[in-house]
């Protein structure tokens, strides 16, 4: 979480007043107050949607992932710690 503030504010720092060493090191070129406020729009709405995934959508995607396990592991036979895989269905 602290790592998306933080890039969000480097990113909203370069977009609207970049410092001479950031325009020479990244070689950026003006743009017009239109473009900027489009392109801080795109950045505030990243930043919303990975705030939204990471406090709700990791959740229902590990419980996907849990019950695709689940349902992997049910069509698998273990014999001494190893795994086979079902054939015939006996």
């Amino acid at each position: 979480m602290f790592s998306l503030v933080i890039l969000g504010l480097i990113n909203t720092v370069i977009l609207l007043s970049p410092p001479k060493f950031a325009v020479i090191l990244l070689e950026l070129m003006k743009l017009p107050r239109p473009a900027r406020n489009t392109l801080l729009t795109g950045v505030a709405v990243n930043i919303i949607f990975s705030v939204m995934f990471e406090r709700w959508g990791v959740q229902h995607l590990a419980q996907i992932v849990g019950s695709l396990t689940k349902v992997y592991q049910e069509h698998r036979r273990i014999r001494s710690g190893k795994a086979y895989k079902l054939v015939d269905g006996r």
